[in-house]
């Protein structure tokens, strides 16, 4: 039996039936395979092949190919009473098929590792597949099946970090000899069954989790599972064959979790994952609210923040001046460009309700209120004052003006006609003491400035 180039049969089984099972490695590629195959194409230097033939030997019952990017030898073949086969042996490829839960899921390093697999009755589901090897030269050998899904198989390694059980009676190869390993495994495992994303969770707090959830691979059932490191809220729960971590948590913080499962086969079993719960996000006033002249930075506002937000929105800002967040708090910074009184709101959005940030920023034609009788085309005294303000124009400004008083939070308190060519008294008694924004308008002229009453 074979193809275009060369193969070797390395092993032999025998079912109660008198079919007969074999193994070895192949590089042909028209070696005879059947409809119902794992592989049909073969991949690198040589493959495993399976082959299970009739009692007669006149027909294929089912023949597969199973290998990766390099080279791979069946060297040994068991069944077990279900007639599922076990196959050990070598393989080169870091890309062999690998099953999830398998036992080591990477190739060791090296020049080969021992693999060992199995395939159920109908020769058409590769029910488990490990690699078994260290960072050197790993050969498997030959195998024994105890029962369904317990093997014993030996091989050869000069790996030095070849896996090893506590307690053996021999834990390391202590030199680059080979030396002979004996290995017995539970071809059960566990399997994420919910989503890749679900064992690293982003979540808010007081709010449901996306539900873990992890089956048996095989014919083993679970027998003790302790869970460890989860936020309170969070609880894991498990039956023989199953087991599921899910709830609101109701702590923030980031949670690397462990689940330690026991197979009654005797294999135990680690998964981890990490949740991270973010609190509600809120914001506090801001640091200061400026008056600056334009075409100048602004000093930076600081709007403390908690939990873990993001803009939504950004309005009412000076031309030239952005938001950013960073740590703990948002900045608003910037070169303002354009002159007016900005009353802006920004809109954290995040865990819970949306927030939002709010302030004033004053952009004047000069640098400093104290220089207004240099730069504005009117002057005011005293400021501060205890509420009485003198408003004094330039001459030759036009007759009519409109005076608008705001208050910190952008809200008109006052507004009013003013004749330019007198004096004007701005009464602001029967106002809180505090800040206060006056804007004046005559003509084509507009200025700003900031008013303070004690």
């Amino acid at each position: 039996m074979g193809g275009l180039f060369s193969e070797t049969g390395f092993s032999l089984a025998v079912d109660t039936l008198h079919n007969i099972y074999v193994t070895g490695n192949t590089n042909s590629p028209d070696f005879p395979l059947t409809a119902n195959a794992l592989q049909f194409v073969q991949d690198g230097f040589a493959d495993v092949f399976v082959t299970k033939i009739n009692p007669s030997g006149t027909g294929l019952i089912y023949s597969t190919l199973l290998g990766g990017g390099g080279s791979e030898s069946g060297n040994s073949i068991k069944l077990d009473d279900s007639l599922a086969a076990y196959i050990v042996g070598t393989t080169s490829s870091n890309d062999f098929d690998i099953t999830p839960g398998a036992y080591q899921t990477t190739f060791g390093g090296g020049f080969q590792d021992a693999f060992i697999f199995k395939l159920s009755s109908s020769g058409s589901v590769l029910s488990y597949s490990s690699y078994l090897g260290g960072s050197n030269t790993d050969f498997g050998n030959t195998i024994l099946v105890e029962s369904s899904d317990i093997v014993h198989f030996s091989g050869s390694t000069n790996s030095i970090d070849f896996p090893t059980t506590l307690g053996s009676y021999q834990p390391n190869n202590t030199n680059t000899n080979f030396d002979i390993f004996n290995s017995k495994m539970c071809l059960s495992g566990l399997k994420l069954s919910s989503s890749s994303n679900t064992t690293n969770q982003l979540i808010c707090i007081n709010a449901p989790m996306i539900t873990v959830n992890y089956s048996v691979v095989g014919t083993a059932s679970i027998t003790n599972v302790v869970f460890t490191g989860l936020p309170a809220g969070v609880f894991g729960t498990w039956t023989p064959n199953n087991l599921i971590i899910s709830g609101i948590p109701t702590v923030s913080g980031t949670f690397n979790y462990s689940i330690n499962t026991t197979l009654d086969c005797g294999e135990a079993k680690v998964k981890t994952g990490i949740i991270t719960v973010n609190p509600i996000i809120g914001v506090f006033t801001a640091s200061l609210s400026p008056t600056l002249c334009v075409n100048t930075q602004i000093p930076t506002i600081k709007h403390k923040t908690d939990g873990v937000p993001w803009i939504s929105n950004v309005l009412g800002l000076p031309a030239g001046v952005f938001a950013n967040l960073s740590g703990d708090a948002l900045y608003i910074d910037g070169t303002a460009t354009s002159i007016g009184l900005y009353n802006y709101t920004i809109t954290l959005a995040g865990c819970g309700p949306n927030v939002f940030a709010t302030g004033t920023i004053i952009v004047n034609t000069c640098t400093a209120i104290e220089d207004y009788s240099a730069n504005y085309f009117f002057s005011i005294s005293p400021n501060p004052s205890e509420g009485i303000y003198q408003i004094t124009f330039e001459k030759g400004i036009s007759s009519v003006g409109l005076l608008e008083v705001y208050d910190m939070q952008g809200r008109l308190i006052m507004k009013e006609s003013i004749a330019t060519e007198n004096t004007q008294q701005l009464n602001l008694k029967n106002q809180p003491n505090g800040m206060y924004v006056l804007k004046v308008k005559t003509g084509n002229l507009e200025e700003v400035i900031k008013l303070v009453k004690l």
